[in-house]
């Protein structure tokens, strides 16, 4: 009999790819893109990408940027919704300017936001638009993708035709700011699917945590699945949560903050800092 027997306690059996998580600057790869391209970039996915949000019936569009850094390449999710983005409880829009600022008001008129619901802090007050939702979290992320200083210009010449699932404008951005990165938050789900956190995206210069950090500690800012802050191979069950050293606490999870009525309980951290009511956010999104 030969058998090359070991400990039970030893872990023998290597895991077929190896996954990581932490927080790292990332080019972006791909925006959205076929089968043929994620072949051609060694992402050997199966099946031809469906960018229709499946919970709800095609209506939503899903936004899938493919980011690489020298050991991993993971995909990141948003979801636009097309139209404008309305609240629940009252007639209110969400509007945004050309230097990303928001705020909720009523369209009037003359097709513009009531002035009575401007903030003391809002400029560029004519370039205000009725956003569809998600086109917020979008902007956030070409904010710091593209490194647009505090009260830069980020505007976008096709906001209808991306919430309607057309990212040509998107695609155009891969080749001016191929040599910009973004740092984001991988976690890795049902250890072995990993997950971008895009409830912030962070910048290459000053390289900082903390607004990482202040997310996650907000009310339904927690990561989905595992996560660690400092960049590390995942190991199943012994990241989570490093992130909370500071003693503060999470809850919920990314893009997870609506209640069990389907009411969203909480509004995303840019509106909860100007003062947004939280009636104000509807529910017409699962995430």
């Amino acid at each position: 009999m030969a058998i090359e027997a070991n400990s039970s306690d030893k872990a023998v059996i290597e895991a077929g790819v190896k996954h990581f998580t932490g927080i790292a600057p990332f080019h972006v790869l791909l925006v959205n893109p076929t089968l043929a391209q994620l072949h051609a970039e060694g992402i050997m996915l199966q099946q031809e990408p469906n960018y229709k949000d499946p919970f709800k019936d095609g209506k939503a569009n899903k936004i899938t940027f493919w980011l690489g850094n020298d050991v991993v390449k993971v995909p990141m999710e948003l979801f636009v919704n097309p139209g404008a983005w309305k609240a629940k409880k009252n007639d209110k829009v969400k509007w945004m300017n050309k230097i990303g600022q928001d705020m909720w008001s009523e369209v009037q008129a003359n097709g513009k936001p009531n002035p009575d619901d401007f903030k003391e802090w809002h400029k560029e007050r004519e370039s205000f638009f009725q956003c569809p939702r998600g086109i917020d979290d979008l902007i956030k992320f070409i904010q710091a993708w593209a490194n647009v200083a505090t009260d830069g210009i980020v505007e976008l010449d096709t906001v209808e035709a991306i919430s309607n699932g057309n990212v040509a404008e998107l695609k155009e951005m891969l080749g001016v700011f191929k040599n910009n990165r973004v740092r984001v938050l991988v976690s890795i789900r049902d250890e072995k699917y990993p997950t971008v956190y895009t409830r912030y995206f962070g910048r290459i210069n000053p390289e900082s945590n903390a607004g990482f950090t202040k997310a996650i500690n907000a009310d339904y800012g927690d990561p989905k699945g595992e996560y660690s802050i400092e960049w590390k191979e995942f190991k199943a069950g012994v990241h989570t949560p490093d992130a909370l050293a500071d003693g503060g606490s999470a809850s919920g999870e990314d893009n997870g903050w609506m209640n069990a009525d389907g009411d969203d309980e909480d509004a995303e951290a840019g509106d909860e800092i100007a003062g947004i009511n939280p009636d104000d956010i509807d529910d017409d999104l699962p995430f």
